[in-house]
């Protein structure tokens, strides 16, 4: 196509001509909601209603399954909130198109539903960063390192390992979401209140054709609120991409799925397999279980050199030479990875056992992060 050829092609589309000024005018004042686009008002209609149909099955369906794993493991009430903006979002954004919508409402969409879905959507990835940020049973010296919370004085170890985490992880989530859209919130109340003519350029409870808001850029200080947060949201999908990279396994070892209990069993065992159910997890936003299962073998491996080092000052005829072994050092070398779980094929732990007091500060430890 020659460039003449192109040129034409593109008037065809795009109508470039000058205008006067009257014509102007009348572009300013000719919305959308007139007989002349009666037929797309139609088509958007008919899009709406199915939305409306899809999106209050779908989250029905969602809360049917609330109980499930995966549901559960990505936060359901978060999950379900975000569910519901969303389909907010999009019925205030379908509605403009076929029906009269307030400038209050547009601005509602735009600087607060809009925000808060965003970072929403961040906080899945901010789930899997926290689960390895408060992974600190991990730690090069139990001894160099103050316990968090309460000590653990009892006798019969608890389970309260993952409650504690996803509580701590809940919260920043919600103060993650609540704040910006709290704090969007509070901007454009001022701007509202403070702009010179803001309640005439944007009145809340006057319902109007949203084109000729859109064509005359009616209270478009207001929408700058989106805007500064737009590039906000886009910095920290930048900064977590970077963050979700280091704590991504870039081993690949191509191992394939099996549905076994004998393969599920030697993948908990075999520091390579567990790895690569590191990387599965991460990808599907949940890591919490294969998180506990690491730091829970470390205990375990403690509780069987304890068994080991009392059977031998039981055999001896000492029971309290126990004490003078050097459990520190050995949890240094299972940190070095110089201790292999095959080792422990005949382990056993009975969960009744109190729990020795040369191992309570691991047991501290791991419960109480």
């Amino acid at each position: 196509m020659s460039n003449l050829n192109k040129r034409y092609y593109f008037k065809d589309i795009f109508d470039f001509h000058t205008v006067s000024s009257d014509e102007y005018e009348n572009y300013l004042k000719e919305g959308f909601l007139v007989d002349k686009y009666a037929s797309e008002q139609h088509v958007y209609l008919g899009i709406f209603i199915l939305f409306i149909i899809y999106g209050i099955s779908s989250l029905v369906f969602f809360f049917i399954l609330r109980d499930s794993y995966i549901i559960r493991q990505r936060g359901f009430l978060l999950t379900f909130t975000g569910g519901i903006l969303a389909f907010i979002n999009v019925i205030l954004g379908l509605w403009p198109q076929f029906g009269k919508i307030s400038c209050g409402v547009t601005v509602l969409s735009a600087n607060v539903i809009n925000v808060a879905l965003n970072f929403i959507f961040l906080t899945r990835s901010y789930r899997v960063i926290f689960n390895y940020h408060f992974n600190i049973f991990k730690v090069s010296s139990i001894k160099n390192r103050k316990s968090k919370g309460k000590a653990f004085k009892g006798t019969i170890e608890p389970n309260n390992y993952l409650p504690k985490i996803n509580k701590r992880i809940n919260k920043l989530l919600f103060l993650i979401v609540f704040i910006p859209t709290l704090i969007s919130v509070i901007i454009t109340g001022l701007v509202y209140l403070i702009a010179e003519g803001m309640k005439d350029k944007c009145p809340i409870f006057v319902f109007e054709d949203a084109m000729l808001s859109l064509k005359n850029n009616q209270g478009k200080e207001l929408f700058r609120v989106v805007i500064i947060y737009g590039f906000l949201f886009f910095i920290l999908s930048f900064v977590n991409a970077i963050a979700l990279f280091y704590v991504k396994d870039a081993n690949k070892y191509g191992i394939k799925p099996s549905s076994s209990i004998q393969y599920f069993y030697k993948v908990l065992n075999t520091p390579s397999l567990v790895n690569e159910l590191k990387s599965i997890a991460i990808k599907e936003f949940s890591v919490e279980n294969v998180l506990f299962w690491e730091n829970y073998q470390l205990v375990q491996k403690m509780v069987y050199r304890y068994q080991l080092e009392y059977k031998k000052a039981k055999e001896i005829g000492d029971e309290h030479m126990v004490s003078q072994y050097d459990f520190e050092e050995y949890y240094q070398q299972i940190q070095q990875g110089s201790f292999s779980a095959s080792s422990m094929d005949e382990y056993s732990y009975d969960p009744n056992m109190p729990v020795p007091k040369e191992i309570m500060p691991y047991y501290t430890s791991f419960y109480h992060m």
